[in-house]
């Protein structure tokens, strides 16, 4: 049942402070001065958890998937780095998810945008490992620190001998906290011929990027 709504002449003729929050209450309006919870803290809330993810355990779990399911089922073959926080089973710290990342030998996963921006840390890889930004082909070998724009389409290929590996962090959970969660649109491996529009990432170990990736931390 609704709670009557006070009108304003009764508002302003509230006797005291506390008949004053009953009478907001059924407005969702809360007094400023006497809010439950704080606006800010003298130091920030440390919810998530240090943690640890082994390289070589992931590295071995990416095998079994390379095993068990291709592109075709799993449109990015990744495992997600979840803090282990009580209730969490995505995010890795506040604003960013991570993932060990692995594609087979001749395999092409295809092209797909999203809202986050996207930073890769090449493991392990042979040449022919590469990725596609709205149409530029990039290589990716050991080393070498690959960004991805939000809403670009990119899609990864492996024409070398042997698996490849990589780091993936995304800035979704700033997104999501907005209120805008990470949108993905899929599509074939043949949209990305086309040409960039605009400049894109390039590839570099030392140099400044071009882009700043400006949802990361």
């Amino acid at each position: 049942m609704n709670k009557a709504v006070s009108s304003p002449t009764s508002l302003a003729k509230a006797p005291d402070l506390e008949s004053l929050y009953q009478m907001l209450a059924p407005l969702s309006v809360g007094a400023g001065w006497a809010k439950p919870t704080p606006s800010l803290w003298p130091a920030p809330h440390k919810t998530f958890l240090p943690a640890h993810w082994s390289y070589e355990q992931g590295k071995a779990a990416l095998d079994a998937a390379g095993r068990l399911i291709d592109t075709k089922l799993a449109e990015r073959r990744n495992l997600i780095l979840a803090n282990p926080l009580e209730g969490n089973t995505y995010a890795t710290v506040r604003t960013l998810i991570a993932a060990y990342q692995m594609i087979l030998p001749g395999e092409k996963a295809r092209s797909h945008r999203h809202t986050p921006n996207a930073l890769r840390l090449i493991v392990d890889a042979e040449p022919g490992t590469y990725t596609v930004v709205d149409g530029e082909k990039l290589p990716m070998l050991p080393g070498d620190v690959l960004l991805t724009p939000n809403w670009r389409w990119h899609g990864h290929g492996n024409d070398g001998a042997a698996a490849a590996y990589w780091s993936r962090s995304r800035a979704a959970c700033r997104t999501r906290r907005c209120g805008f969660p990470g949108v993905k649109r899929r599509g074939g491996w043949r949209q990305q011929a086309r040409r960039p529009q605009r400049p894109t990432p390039r590839r570099s170990r030392s140099a400044t990027p071009p882009c700043r990736p400006s949802g990361l931390p």
